[in-house]
């Protein structure tokens, strides 16, 4: 498994996972981005824009649609 940049970003019960090669900008489309939900019911995870590909920038997280 090739070495990868995790980055992450926590705001109330949500949390935000990049993961990159590392070296990668925070602007490059070049990161997979997962939205972590922690709930009293459970904890749900969504990719930006439903996509479990390299494709997202690290620094417009908060702009994509998360969903599974």
């Amino acid at each position: 498994m090739a070495e990868l940049t995790v980055l992450t970003d926590v705001i109330g019960t949500t949390t935000y996972i990049g993961e990159s090669v590392p070296g990668t900008s925070i602007s490059a489309s070049a990161w997979r981005i997962v939205q972590v939900i922690d709930t009293t019911s459970g904890t749900t995870f969504y990719y930006a824009d439903a996509d479990s590909t390299f494709t997202k920038a690290w620094s417009q997280r908060g702009a994509y649609t998360y969903s599974s």
